[in-house]
């Protein structure tokens, strides 16, 4: 359950990716805080990431979440067609799971262009002048966002929770839900920066195996070993 438990958080935590400039990596790093975690799921704590860093490049964008106990997971994504590599660790096996954005997108209400109406409030996060935006999701519930409008990115990519919003957002509020659990998520970005890193940056470590999401819950399930053959 603790495996399980820890692969559904990962997805649900991959958040934000977006295209970035073409000369620089854009680097953000976001505080993950929880709340709303009953007494049964106290021991999940330590599986939940407490940190999430996002590379952009182009039209590659990288997510780093770590702090948790199963180590860093790692999510590559492709902007051009669409393919999710994610790195993950399980019991101390890694391995590679390939999905879609399409198919990620469908498991988080933030991507289910939910309404929103824009404030005057602002605040500064991370040295970017943000402004509030209150979030009416699908399922009833309300969230507040802020954004900025100081982090340009193209248009055309609109793989990123609250896309709908003119701007980025900085502050945001996930719910998490599942039928074993919820919890809420708060994440809030300390910093951001432009640098310079190695194409090879974005690629998977060689030799690993490589499963696709949809057989995923299975092998977790039946406790199938999880090798290269």
């Amino acid at each position: 359950m603790k495996v399980y438990l820890s692969f559904i958080l990962s997805l649900l935590c991959l958040t934000q990716l977006w295209g970035g400039e073409n000369d620089k990596v854009i680097k953000l790093t976001y505080k993950i805080s929880y709340s709303n975690i009953g007494e049964d799921l106290s021991w999940a704590k330590s599986l939940l990431p407490n940190t999430q860093h996002l590379y952009i490049k182009d039209h590659q964008s990288m997510v780093v979440l770590s702090g948790g106990h199963g180590g860093d997971q790692k999510y590559i994504v492709n902007n051009k067609d669409g393919n999710v590599l994610m790195m993950m660790n399980a019991m101390g096996k890694k391995f590679v799971m390939k999905s879609t954005l399409a198919e990620m997108n469908l498991s988080n209400i933030l991507f289910q262009e939910p309404s929103y109406t824009l404030e005057n409030e602002t605040k500064k996060i991370a040295g970017h002048l943000c402004k509030k935006a209150n979030i009416e999701l699908n399922d009833g519930k309300t969230v507040v966002a802020y954004y900025t409008s100081e982090i340009k990115r193209p248009k055309e990519y609109k793989d990123l929770p609250l896309h709908h919003l003119p701007g980025i957002a900085l502050e945001y509020t996930q719910n998490i839900a599942h039928n074993i659990f919820s919890l809420s998520a708060l994440y809030e970005c300390t910093n951001s920066e432009k640098i310079e890193l190695n194409d090879n940056f974005f690629t998977i470590e060689k030799g690993l195996p490589v499963i696709e999401k949809s057989d995923m819950k299975r092998y977790i399930q039946e406790g199938l070993p999880i090798t290269t053959e």
